[in-house]
């Protein structure tokens, strides 16, 4: 046996020593004529040059100040309409309220990268994962808010112990639990909403108190329909607030953030936009989002990001939105952070991979409460594709 394998040794010797040579020859008659690398080979040949991959991880960085002033023009949007609610509220204003919102939201995703961050490293970006937690904070305890189901006299609105100004329901936020939600965008839509979108107008019209109320000590003031619109309106300035402090932080060069950030080698800012795209594709939109539609009724506890306001396919795609501008915007130099992801990658294949899936989402909403198993599979595995190309496994 020893023999044989001696034999066989000598064999493959023989054999990989000529390819070898010819391949070496091959290569010099070829280099004369030599075509121009292509896109993923200036890729992965400029991965080898460190500060090409800063600029582009810098260029991804400087993003997330532009998404937040984005979003600041929008709120301040919904900030004005929603007073327009409170002073008339009207069934048109509050279908405004409503629609504004939505866009506002859409905005607001784009940070969902960001914010991933804060989750997958809250040592170095807890000011993220707070931002997030103070601005789109989700799934909310619907009854911790306002009246619910045969609840009628629960939530923050009705309890007239508890003063509408911003230090009280700040500190209502989170008091027992992750889903004691009091200020955001979801306690602001269940505010417009209500339970299966049945809130109306007058739910914000200014009332009189009853004889017995006055008896009692209570004022208008006191009564549900102006609680909820000054909660509203509240609201919308912590927001306004919270955004402001999180666009200054990411402006200022000797913020912790920008200094937490601009510390790490460039690879490591790659590693770290890697992880953060990949969970936010694979765990939040398949695996919180989308993976649980397969068996809604059989899902305890499941939420989606919109369990209100409605429109879950539109939030899926706003996120998507954001990844596809995240990795595929160019730098000075030619170069997308999708190439840096995966040398192999070619972006307007991964173009038309976002916009197959994003046109899949929007075409499943008006079933989405009732799609087959087929079809969330069908909607998984088009994210998956997204996540495969951008980290392959």
């Amino acid at each position: 046996m020893a023999r044989l394998a001696s034999i066989i040794t000598h064999i493959r010797r023989w054999i990989i020593i000529p390819l070898s040579v010819m391949a070496l020859l091959s290569g010099c008659e070829k280099q004369s004529d030599q075509a121009e690398p292509s896109a993923t080979e200036s890729a992965a040949t400029s991965q080898e040059d460190p500060q090409a991959l800063r600029l582009i991880t810098a260029q991804v960085w400087r993003q997330g100040k532009d998404a937040t002033q984005a979003v600041e023009s929008s709120l301040l949007a919904l900030q004005k309409i929603a007073q327009e609610l409170t002073k008339d509220p009207s069934e048109l204003n509050l279908a405004d309220a409503r629609n504004q919102w939505h866009a506002t939201h859409q905005q607001l995703l784009q940070l969902q990268p960001f914010f991933t961050l804060g989750h997958i490293n809250p040592g170095l970006f807890k000011q993220l994962e707070q931002a997030r937690w103070q601005l789109d904070a989700w799934p909310i305890e619907p009854g911790y808010i306002d009246y619910f189901e045969v609840y009628k006299h629960s939530g923050i609105v009705n309890d007239i112990a508890l003063p509408i100004t911003a230090n009280a329901i700040r500190q209502q936020h989170g008091f027992s639990s992750d889903t004691d939600v009091a200020i955001g965008m979801h306690a602001v839509a269940y505010l417009l909403w209500g339970e299966q979108a049945r809130r109306p107008a007058s739910d914000f019209a200014a009332q009189a108190p009853t004889n017995d109320e006055q008896q009692s000590g209570l004022e208008g003031a006191d009564l549900p329909p102006r609680r909820r619109a000054a909660l509203l309106n509240l609201l919308m300035s912590l927001m306004l607030d919270d955004l402001r402090a999180l666009d200054y932080k990411l402006g200022q060069s000797a913020s912790g953030l920008n200094i937490n950030y601009a510390s790490l080698p460039p690879q490591s800012q790659l590693q770290l936009w890697q992880q953060s795209i990949d969970s936010l594709l694979r765990q939040q939109l398949i695996g919180e989002q989308i993976a649980p539609l397969k068996n809604v009724i059989d899902s305890s506890g499941f939420y989606q990001h919109q369990e209100f306001a409605g429109n879950q396919a539109q939030s899926i795609v706003a996120v998507l939105t954001s990844v596809e501008s995240l990795v595929t915007q160019d730098d000075a130099a030619g170069q997308t952070l999708a190439t840096w992801l995966n040398p192999e990658l070619e972006v307007a294949e991964l173009r038309k991979t976002f916009t197959d899936a994003k046109q899949a989402l929007l075409e499943a909403e008006p079933n989405w409460s009732s799609l087959t198993t087929e079809q969330v599979e069908k909607l998984q595995l088009q994210i998956e594709a997204l996540a495969e190309q951008l980290n392959p496994q």
